[in-house]
This record gives structure tokens, sequence and C-alpha cells, in this order.
């Protein structure tokens, strides 16, 4: 489940920089841009997608947290 969690964030931080960079590309072509609609359109594509990676992520690493540990002492069990 570590792997997953791994991967899943490497994944979210390249589509937060994808959106990011799609962001600036589109800010700094300005009236440029060939087809303006499509272009917004992609943009907001990468932006949905990283939120649900995010949040699939976020979701993830909280149900899996580490519970704490217990360690015995001389036959007791003490909260670590």
């Amino acid at each position: 489940m570590r792997k997953f969690q791994l991967i899943m964030a490497c994944l979210t931080l390249l589509l937060m920089f994808s959106t990011m960079v799609c962001g600036m590309w589109i800010h700094s072509e300005g009236s440029n841009v060939t087809d303006p609609q499509s272009s917004i359109r992609f943009h907001m594509t990468i932006g949905i997608m990283t939120a649900v990676s995010y949040f699939a992520t976020f979701i993830s690493i909280i149900l899996n947290k580490e519970k704490p540990r217990k360690k015995r002492i001389h036959g007791s069990v003490e909260e670590a």
C-alpha cells in the first residue's frame, strides 16, 4: 500500500506542475491562442484530474495511517 501512496503522490505532483505550466502558457499567449476554448477546457481537465488524484492520495494516507505500537516491558503492555 505504501508503494501505491508514493505513486499517487508523484502523480499528483506531476499533475499540479502540468496544471501550472498549462495555465501560465495560456496566460502568456493571451489572444494569440489558436483555440482558447479548447485550451481552457484542457486546463480544466488537468485541474480536475489533479483534485481527484490529490483527494485519492489524501484519503489513502488517512485510512492507512499506522496505529501506535504497543511495547512489552517485563510482561506488561504499554503504549509507545
